[in-house]
């Protein structure tokens, strides 16, 4: 039988403690919603993001996979990124460019250049851009690596939080082009949730809607490969979209909630934006009596 080597208690708590240590979370809030990034800091050695070769990519941390979470959509551009969980990296597409990426979908672009204070370790934060404008609140996300910065910007919505059944429905204030120009590209107008953690986006498209669970994170290093396989509890339900007529017609800037409920097993939403009124109604999901035990 082989002789298993006695690590020191001391020795133990020191190793846990720097893991711990390196582990970080920096959070942005915005209309009591938050959006994260998980990684692990490495220290910067003789590395920087400078050589990171047009084409590669880079898991942006140690120990551990980087991981974006968001309880709010992600306004980039034209595209919207939905509420859930990301295993992203950062890969070189420029000789001044890098993207955030993630096998889900998630591509956040944006310049790379010196840094204004060079740092000794791998330090991501967020940055508010600016004023909030229109119920809505511009970002950054700010990579720095030594004498080299990116960062990458983004919008987050305001939002409304009501009752709906025994779940928090939230509706999200995205401006009413994005939703108008939809087409076959569902957009994520609002959250059904009974926890802070864990939820169902509802995806307003064309001719239906679904609700479907946030995303969950990839295996390590490899994103959209190894995420946990969506079982018949939590894989989400396909519902109806209906055109309203409305007694007092108004042109919206953004997604408005007019009114919404859910009983006997279907989630009811009256929604308005642009000269856009519609009525979704799609069924609870399965879990729903007991979203906590996913």
């Amino acid at each position: 039988m082989p002789h298993r080597l006695a690590v020191p208690h001391s020795l133990l708590l020191a190793a846990l403690f720097a893991a711990a240590a390196s582990a970080q979370k920096p959070t942005f809030e915005w209309q009591k919603r938050a959006a994260s990034i998980d990684y692990g800091s490495v220290p910067l050695g003789k590395h920087s993001l400078a050589e990171l070769p047009i084409g590669g990519s880079w898991r942006l941390g140690a120990n551990q996979a980087t991981v974006l979470r968001l309880a709010m959509p992600a306004i980039v551009g034209e595209a919207v990124v939905a509420p859930g969980a990301y295993t992203v990296q950062l890969q070189r597409t420029g000789e001044v460019a890098c993207s955030l990426v993630s096998g889900e979908g998630v591509r956040i672009d944006g310049p790379l250049g010196k840094a204004a204070k060079p740092t000794k370790k791998l330090v991501i934060d967020w940055l508010k851009d600016g004023a909030p404008k229109a119920s809505s609140q511009a970002a950054k996300l700010v990579v720095q690596f030594g004498d080299n910065e990116w960062s990458g910007g983004m919008t987050f919505p305001g939002s409304k939080t009501v009752p709906a059944g025994g779940w928090k429905l939230t509706v999200f204030s995205l401006p009413a082009e994005l939703v108008a120009a939809r087409g076959g590209k569902p957009v994520p107008v609002a959250a059904l949730q009974k926890d802070d953690e864990s939820g169902f986006n509802l995806m307003l498209g064309k001719d239906d809607a679904q609700l479907t669970p946030w995303s969950k994170p990839a295996a390590m290093g490899r994103p959209g490969a190894g995420a946990p396989a969506a079982t018949e509890a939590d894989a989400g339900t396909t519902g109806a979209v209906e055109a309203l007529t409305l007694d007092k017609p108004t042109s919206r800037a953004h997604v408005e909630l007019l009114k919404a409920s859910l009983s006997k097993g279907e989630l009811v939403v009256e929604l308005a934006f642009g000269d856009e009124a519609v009525r979704v109604k799609a069924p609870e999901p399965k879990d729903g009596k007991d979203a906590k035990g996913r």
